[in-house]
């Protein structure tokens, strides 16, 4: 969801984020990121965990050149030092006079709380990825965390401790939201039932920037998270409008950072300016008289049932809305092509299928020196399919990322496992389909869209294009 700066201001805040151990770290760091302004240059956010460096080195080596705190998520409980680590340290820091903004997410949001008297107590519910309601009374106007978000907003929840009521230390913090509704729950006997919830979602300090929520604003289901993060980093700028420094983070500690790239994060989208490689074919088939329940599933089963490579990308979720679409296809076509990629040797795989083979054979391979997704964007820029005016998938390349492929895309192999978790599976796997069916089920009755991506031009360089497709095929399925 797209978040509103109150403040156009290009400095950019140059903040620490705090790892508790927690792998949402990492969704709070891309956030924080997309906060820079277009004109900042380099990456202004420092990661370290919360027992990576003494007390003593934090305060006087990275500190100085900090503008605003970060704390994560993580397991364990605040009051426990092996789980905690400096952050009752950096709370302390901040709540001093010549501190700096904080914002505790979880775990952090618990610490605030608890060094400040609040008693931390085991839900009677624990919640764990579960989306409630939010309530907030901060208000709507600049300045507060909660600007331009509703009153009532949707979040996603992963705790089983929270801020106890009883003894709320109401003369230090102040209450900012609380949850409404219900969450599930098991009963006695295992049948699933609902429970009311109202436990305190968000504070802060009532006269230093100090904040803390219970939620998730990282989460991709939580609403407003983006626009949660830019209050932060709006409040972070009138905090310390006068005394914030032009030139980012230096280099010496900026390599102190468990993520460490001179770049920002990889954009999550790019734009092409190469010239169109490919144009698509369409045709569509209605599927009127064809039982509508699991219309993918069958189509998949009649169409690829015996395929050696097939792909499908199930997207009938009932009630959503942006889940309309499935897609099924083969990476089996003698026209496709398949790349699998290992962060243990950082070796990619090219793989191909003949015209008589039922498994693929490697054809080629390459020892990447800078990171996949650079290499991929390098051949997605090669083989893109030509813009349309309706939405969805064209065909072109589709497959996964493991959740390893995390430690490339923020900059640092040694946070992933080898060798996808030393099951002996890719790392990334990728492959190009030249031709698929998209099925839409929104339309009643369901229609098929078939595609078929045939040549159009020559690439940069003068390379030939992969021949066209025969439209045979689409006759077939028709």
């Amino acid at each position: 969801m797209p978040f509103i700066n109150e403040d156009n201001n290009c400095l950019q805040p140059r903040t620490l984020l705090v790892d508790n151990y927690d792998s949402y770290t990492f969704n709070l760091l891309q956030l924080l990121v997309q906060q820079q302004q277009p004109a900042c240059e380099t990456s202004s956010v420092l990661t370290i965990r919360n027992d990576q460096y003494t007390w003593p080195v934090v305060r006087d080596q990275i500190l100085p050149f900090i503008d605003n705190i970060v704390i994560s998520p993580g397991p364990g409980t605040p009051g426990r030092a092996g789980d905690f680590g400096i952050c009752d340290d950096l709370i302390r820091y901040a709540a001093a006079d010549n501190g700096c903004p904080l914002l505790g997410v979880c775990l952090g949001h618990q610490g605030i709380a608890r060094l400040y008297g609040a008693r931390i107590y085991q839900c009677l519910v624990p919640v764990h990825g579960q989306a409630t309601q939010v309530v907030h009374t901060d208000g709507s106007k600049a300045g507060c965390l909660f600007a331009n978000v509703p009153e009532r907003f949707t979040v996603v929840r992963y705790h089983s401790l929270a801020v106890s009521d009883a003894g709320f230390p109401h003369d230090e913090l102040q209450v900012l939201a609380r949850a409404t509704g219900t969450v599930a729950t098991l009963d006695s006997v295992g049948q699933l039932k609902q429970v009311q919830t109202d436990e305190i979602m968000a504070l802060r300090h009532r006269r230093r920037p100090i904040f803390g929520v219970q939620f998730h604003p990282e989460s991709i289901a939580s609403e407003y998270g983006a626009q949660i993060l830019a209050n932060f980093t709006n409040i972070t700028r009138r905090f310390i409008r006068n005394g914030m420094s032009q030139s980012g983070i230096p280099k010496g500690v900026a390599q102190m950072s468990m993520v460490y790239a001179n770049e920002p994060l990889l954009e999550c989208h790019v734009v092409s300016t190469k010239g169109k490689y490919y144009s698509l074919a369409t045709e569509s088939v209605d599927l009127s008289g064809i039982p509508v329940a699991d219309i993918g599933g069958r189509l998949q089963e009649h169409l690829y049932g015996d395929d050696p490579m097939p792909l499908w990308l199930d997207s009938a979720k009932a009630g959503d809305s942006s889940s309309s679409m499935s897609v099924l296809a083969s990476a089996a076509s003698t026209q496709s092509v398949t790349v699998r990629y290992s962060l243990k040797t950082k070796q990619v795989a090219v793989l191909r299928f003949s015209e008589t083979s039922t498994q693929p054979t490697v054809v080629a391979t390459e020892t990447i020196r800078s990171s996949f997704w650079e290499w991929m964007q390098q051949v997605v820029e090669r083989t893109r399919v030509a813009e349309l005016a309706t939405e969805g998938f064209r065909c072109g390349w589709i497959g996964h990322f493991a959740y390893e492929m995390k430690g490339e895309a923020i900059g640092t192999n040694g946070l992933a496992a080898p060798d996808g978790c030393g099951r002996g599976l890719p790392d990334a796997q990728l492959s190009f389909v030249d031709r698929c069916v998209v099925v839409d089920h929104k339309c009643n009755p369901p229609k098929a869209h078939i595609l078929a991506i045939i040549s159009k031009e020559k690439p940069c360089g003068g390379a030939e294009s992969p021949d066209g497709i025969d439209d045979r095929w689409m006759d077939s399925l028709g």
